[in-house]
């Protein structure tokens, strides 16, 4: 074999191991991770779970229908291996795609981009079906009438007795009036809560969102933002729940993003 041919053997093979190692080692950066399952849960509401852990870094979520029209959507809660979103002004009967940035496979490098599709379904409404049945008739029966001769006593007349009219005065309610606090009011009142039992760093808040919710029978402010903790390293996510007619504080939650 002559010297020319084995150099270009020996180069073949210097380029077939280069493609192998790049080509396994490729996948170990891929960024978007893969799914498990994508489910309507009804009220606008889609999951998207995935298969293993994610990392999340400024999530946002974009939402069409099939003719490329853009939809709100607001996030609803996040873990380390699935997000809840809500689409506002959804229509039933319809597909939307839907795209989630800043997101990767736990152990992978790199955000990427998520995207799927979904359907809300038409409500089914069911038609009530009245039976009626006929009426039973029973034959009426006719009893000879028997006349008595009449007998006429003269009228006894009593003086009418008039009792003087008495009048209740009505009685009246205090009016009640339910105070509703404002966006605005529930913003401040989770911040300071957060900078006084958490050490929250009010500087670095951001991610800040709001939507109203109910909590058993109350109607509530769920108020959901990021920041830093002093004493602690990292970002972490807040969330609470204000009473709507008094701004008290009903729960609380904080953990690492």
């Amino acid at each position: 074999m002559s010297i020319r041919k084995r150099v270009i053997l020996r180069l073949a093979a210097v380029m077939m191991m280069t493609i192998m190692v790049f080509g396994s080692a490729s996948s170990a950066f891929a960024a978007v991770p893969t799914k498990d399952e994508i489910e309507y849960d009804g009220a606008g509401r889609v999951e998207v779970e995935f298969r293993g852990k994610v990392d999340w870094r400024s999530p946002k979520v974009t939402v069409t229908d099939t003719t490329g029209k853009k939809y709100t959507a607001t996030i609803v809660k996040k873990d380390n291996d699935d997000i809840t979103f809500k689409v506002n002004n959804y229509k039933e009967g319809t597909k939307y795609n839907f795209s989630i940035s800043g997101v990767k496979a736990r152990g992978t490098t790199g955000y990427g981009t998520f995207k799927g599709t979904f359907t809300i379904p038409k409500a089914v409404v069911k038609k009530a079906t009245a039976t009626t049945k006929p009426a039973a008739t029973k034959p009426a029966t006719t009893k000879p009438a028997t006349t008595k001769p009449a007998t006429t006593k003269p009228a006894a007349t009593k003086p009418a007795a008039t009792k003087p009219a008495t009048t209740k005065p009505a009685a009246t309610k205090p009016a009640t009036t339910t105070a509703t606090i404002s966006q605005s009011t529930a913003k401040t009142t989770a911040i300071n809560n957060a900078v006084s039992l958490y050490k929250a760093q009010k500087s670095t808040v951001r991610e800040y969102e709001i939507e109203s919710d109910r909590l058993g029978n109350k109607a509530v402010w769920e108020v959901s933002f990021e920041a830093r903790r002093t004493g602690y390293n990292g970002w972490y996510e807040f969330e609470f729940k204000i009473d709507k007619a008094t701004g008290k504080v009903l729960s609380k939650k904080v953990e690492r993003d």
